[in-house]
């Protein structure tokens, strides 16, 4: 998995489930619904996405959010600390527009079309901090958002910004390509994924290089012994990294010969 902070400066939305809440005198008493569900695969956009738990703990504080109507502004139906309740639980992230008083035209709306089956699904707009990606880029986690900008009931609930959830994984990719770190070594180029990988290995080869300069005492003779049947040049080093020990065993090969 590859982890980047995001430069939050595109909103995205994604889609979930939108409901009634009505009081003991059947008059609707809030607009509800679950605005993100966690470790729940997304729709296909190109890749599968995910959000972590705890994704918006940032957000919430920070944001102040509307509830709209089609993410348009002008058809508002609630507002944090105002009649708009956001937060997280183990399911997700929770929202909750309570009647206002005075009843507004837009409440009123939004309400006769969830309870006439026009609308049955809510978006939220948001931009992410931080994310993570799979080595192939077909599976992101959003492990912070940023800013939520609002919650909405939606007509249409397709992804309207695949596109740029696309231009973000593209981003990622090239952002994976800039960290790499590619050495020349005669016609052989060794390429390192980022600069951590390629201190680790300068780290093992200068490990190996003191070793070969320091004596050995009977002990170091008789690990020696046991390693005669290995190839010239070939660390015996197993810590899990089988990359990293074979471009270190590489390059001792070519500076044996």
């Amino acid at each position: 998995m590859k982890t980047r902070k995001s430069k939050p400066e595109k909103l995205e939305t994604r889609v979930a489930k939108i409901d009634l809440e009505k009081r003991d005198d059947g008059a609707v008493g809030a607009i509800t619904g679950y605005a993100a569900v966690f470790n729940k695969d997304s729709e296909d956009m190109g890749f599968v996405e995910q959000i972590a738990p705890g994704a918006f703990k940032k957000a919430l504080k920070t944001s102040d959010v509307r509830a709209l109507k089609n993410h348009d502004p002008n058809w508002i139906f609630g507002r944090t600390d105002v009649n708009l309740i956001l937060k997280e639980d183990k399911r997700g992230l929770f929202m909750r527009a309570e009647r206002p008083n005075p009843m507004t035209d837009t409440f009123r709306s939004v309400a006769q079309d969830i309870e006439a089956g026009l609308i049955t699904q809510q978006s939220f707009g948001f931009t992410v901090a931080r994310e993570e990606w799979d080595k192939d880029y077909r599976k992101r986690k959003i492990l912070e958002v940023d800013r939520l900008y609002d919650v909405s009931a939606v007509t249409y609930p397709a992804y309207p910004d695949t596109t740029v959830a696309l231009r973000s994984r593209d981003k990622a990719m090239e952002q994976q390509d800039d960290e790499t770190i590619r050495v020349a070594d005669g016609d052989t180029v060794f390429e390192f994924r980022d600069a951590e990988q390629f201190e680790r290995i300068k780290t093992k080869i200068e490990e190996k290089a003191a070793a070969n300069r320091e004596p050995p005492n009977k002990d170091e003779a008789a690990a020696e012994t046991r390693q005669d049947d290995e190839p010239d040049g070939v660390a015996n080093h197993d810590d899990g990294d089988s990359e990293l020990n074979d471009k270190v065993d590489e390059i001792l090969r070519r500076n044996k010969k």
